[in-house]
């Protein structure tokens, strides 16, 4: 069981949702995830890497009271994924670049504290790109990052307060929900 500590950021799109993913990608590499829920907590997922290799994971994930997150995930076969999926409502597709901070990386102000940054560029079935979502994962004590990643501060819109359920992969499948999001942060006509 792991207990998560994390924050979302909202970063720009259209014309920059390219140019931010082409330029991560490039630099940090990526994976194509296909994600789909049984219920608000129980989900699966397959995992395309650059390279090939495919991941199929099956997760449990809460939201607790204190603002942190529980996940337990466990992998399971590509047959068992695809058996899983017609039982499945909510669907997403992403690209995802993760950024890993290891521990020498830490003796700087930008990685100090943090786990990794995973910035996520969902595929919504019209093709529209309304905003990124990054997720920063850090220590238990940290309420939020001392720092931004420098790579993502000129696409920084808005810091996703803990209680604010909005910007979840489930909601976020819903195309006009992920719309109606942009267009309040003025990100979408």
């Amino acid at each position: 069981m792991a207990i998560e500590n994390e924050i979302k950021i909202v970063l720009q799109g259209k014309e920059k949702y390219d140019e931010l993913e082409t330029l991560l990608s490039s630099i940090y590499g990526w994976e194509d995830i296909n994600q789909a829920y049984f219920d608000s907590n129980n989900r699966i997922r397959k995992s395309s890497f650059k390279n090939g290799r495919e991941e199929h994971v099956f997760a449990f994930k809460q939201r607790l009271p204190n603002g942190r997150t529980v996940e337990i995930e466990s992998n399971i076969s590509e047959s068992e994924f695809d058996d899983l999926w017609e039982f499945t409502s909510e669907r997403l597709s992403k690209r995802r670049c993760s950024v890993f901070c290891k521990k020498e990386d830490r003796k700087t102000e930008e990685w100090l504290n943090v786990h990794r940054w995973d910035i996520d560029f969902p595929r919504w079935p019209s093709g529209n790109k309304y905003f990124a979502i990054a997720e920063v994962e850090m220590l238990s004590d940290m309420e939020r990052p001392n720092h931004i990643l420098s790579v993502l501060k000129p696409y920084v819109v808005h810091e996703v307060p803990r209680n604010d359920n909005r910007f979840s992969a489930k909601k976020l499948s819903d195309e006009k929900h992920a719309r109606k999001l942009a267009k309040e942060l003025k990100l979408w006509d």
